[in-house]
This record gives C-alpha cells, sequence and structure tokens, in this order.
C-alpha cells in the first residue's frame, strides 16, 4: 500500500495437505512475488437455533412452538419478513437477535469463552481459537489445547514418579466435566434480567411513594408554620397597640398631672394671700405650712419619671413592629 502497512488477505483451501504444506512452508507465491502465510484464527462462533434464534442449543432440541423471525419476533411462515420491523425479542433492541451487539448473545460468549479458558481440554488438537481484545486474561491472544500441555506437565511426571509404590492408593480418574447448558444459561440471564428490571421497577415506586409521603408531611409542617406565624404576627400587632395606647395615656397622664399641681399651686399662693390679710395670728403656723411644700420639686420629679419612662416604651414598640414586619416577610 502507499502508507507501506501491511494488508492481510484471507485464503481458504479446500485440500488439508495443500493446506499444511503452505503453512509449513510459510510462504506462497502469487504472480511472482513471495508472500508470508500465516494461520488464520477464527473468533469463537455462537451456536444459535435455527427456530427460536436463541444460543446454547439446536433445532431438534429446541421446544418452541413455530419458528420465530429474527428480526420482528413473529411466525417467519406467515407473511413476508424480509422488511419486517427489526426489533430484538431478545433485548428489546434495534437489531436482529442474533446479532453481537444483543447483550444476551454477549453474555452467552463471554461464558463460553469463559468456560474454554477453564476447560482446555476440550477443544480438538492442534486447534487455536482467537479470543477477542476485552474477553482476554493476562495477554492471552488465543487458546489451545497445546497450552495446557506444559501446566499439567509437573503434574504427570508427580504421578510418574508415585506410581511405583504398591502401598500407596491408586490415583482416581480425572473429573468429568459435563459441558454447559447454554439453553440453561440463556434463561437464567434472560430472567435474572426480568428480576433485576422488577427490582428496579419497585424501588421506583417505593422513592415516589416517599417523595410523596415527604411533599405531603413537608406542606403539612409549612401550613402549621404559616398558622403559627400569622398568629404570632396579630399578638405582636396587638401588643403594639395596647404599648401604643398605654404611651398616649401615659401622656394625658402626665399632662393632667401638671396642670393639677399648678392648679394646687395657685390655690396655695391664693389662701396664703387671704390669710396673710386677714391679720389673725392664728393662721401664722398654717401659712408657714402651705409655703413650705415643694410643688416646683414634685413637678420635676413627675417630668423626670415620665421623661425616662416614654423612650423604653418607644423602643419595644419599634422593636415589635420590626419583629412584625420580619415575619411578614419570611411568610411570604
Amino acid at each position: 500500500t502507499n502508507n507501506g502497512k501491511t494488508r492481510y488477505v484471507r485464503i481458504d483451501f479446500l485440500n488439508s495437505s495443500e493446506y499444511n504444506q503452505i503453512l509449513n512452508s510459510g510462504i506462497i507465491s502469487f504472480d511472482g512475488q513471495c508472500f508470508h502465510v500465516h494461520e488464520y484464527l477464527a473468533a469463537p462462533k455462537v451456536l444459535f437455533c435455527s427456530r427460536c434464534n436463541i444460543p446454547g442449543h439446536t433445532r431438534k432440541q429446541c421446544d418452541f412452538t413455530f419458528e420465530r423471525c429474527k428480526r420482528c419476533d413473529k411466525n417467519r411462515k406467515e407473511g413476508e419478513h424480509k422488511e419486517c420491523l427489526i426489533n430484538c425479542h431478545n433485548c428489546g433492541g434495534s437489531h436482529v437477535s442474533t446479532d453481537f451487539r444483543c447483550s444476551l448473545v454477549q453474555g452467552f460468549r463471554e461464558q463460553l469463552i469463559q468456560h474454554l479458558q477453564q476447560h482446555p481440554e476440550y477443544l480438538p488438537d492442534n486447534a487455536q481459537i482467537f479470543i477477542p481484545s476485552h474477553f482476554r486474561q493476562y495477554k492471552q491472544n488465543f487458546l489451545s489445547k497445546n497450552l495446557q500441555n506444559d501446566k499439567y506437565h509437573d503434574v504427570k511426571q508427580y504421578r510418574m514418579k508415585n506410581n511405583n509404590n504398591i502401598n500407596e492408593w491408586p490415583l482416581l480418574p480425572p473429573a468429568v466435566h459435563d459441558t454447559l447448558s447454554y439453553s440453561k444459561y440463556s434463561k437464567g440471564y434472560l430472567d435474572d434480567t426480568i428480576n433485576l428490571q422488577v427490582h428496579l421497577n419497585r424501588f421506583e415506586q417505593e422513592c415516589y411513594e416517599a417523595k410523596q409521603n415527604y411533599d405531603k408531611k413537608h406542606n403539612a409542617i409549612k401550613t402549621k408554620i404559616n398558622s403559627c406565624l400569622n398568629q404570632i404576627q396579630s399578638m405582636m400587632n396587638c401588643f403594639s397597640s395596647t404599648i401604643q395606647r398605654q404611651n398616649e395615656m401615659m401622656y394625658v397622664l402626665k399632662a393632667s398631672l401638671n396642670e393639677c399641681l399648678d392648679i394646687i399651686k395657685i390655690s396655695n399662693q391664693a389662701i396664703c394671700l387671704m390669710m396673710t390679710k386677714s391679720g389673725d395670728q392664728q393662721y401664722t403656723k398654717m401659712i408657714e405650712q402651705l409655703t413650705t411644700i415643694p410643688f416646683d420639686e414634685r413637678q420635676a420629679t413627675i417630668n423626670k419619671i415620665f421623661s425616662a419612662y416614654t423612650p423604653l416604651i418607644e423602643d419595644i414598640t419599634t422593636r415589635i413592629m420590626d419583629a412584625a414586619q420580619h415575619l411578614i416577610i419570611n411568610n411570604d
């Protein structure tokens, strides 16, 4: 190629002897040019039933009632199925049921490769199977029965060394492993998927009910809080009005006391003047007592008391009004 990269070409041989000869030589001649030859390792294929399109069994072992279309999941003998709607009957995706994009096929393929990795003795002699990159373990690119020879070489030697002892118990034959029940796996995989979906739906329903219950309790608590805030606001308005009335009454009381003291002071002066003009000596002591009454000091004391009390009332009223306004803002 122009960029210098190698292009691989697949060639199939019908004659096995010719295939082995070319593979052993490692070179093939074509149009006067020699090309290097490597064995093509195909990926492990998945066995699908031709009746139900489910991997793991053949048509003879299938219990399905009709031949299912791999495109639309309907009876293939009824109607036209060349341009029918594509809908996977395994996972519901927009592909045929035998496509490797299907989650069921991917899971079955992974299980098959894992089973072959654990039991490579099931492979034919001198056979190699390519492993996809996302299923590889420890950079193992292919499966082969010959790879297990080195693994069990030490074990076989140990057994051969111990065969000379006649008193030793004979070794048990190797365990016979049944082949993987693919139909059982596929059915179990579908059941697990359905159970997972049921659990997810149940969990979603429980979350929805919990949210509804939370919203209901939240609204009830919010209603109670708003009701309490309204009651507190009404009480604070009443307190504010009462304090304002008390402040007004204190102002009227202060003015009334000052007027009464002024009237008493004038009356006292008039009485003392009349007693002095009469010239009677018996009023002298009474005049002295009346003139010694401290009207100015008492009036100053009253003004001082009311002057100190009025700012306190105004401060309390202002705080109550601010608190009521703050409750109105938070309530909104």
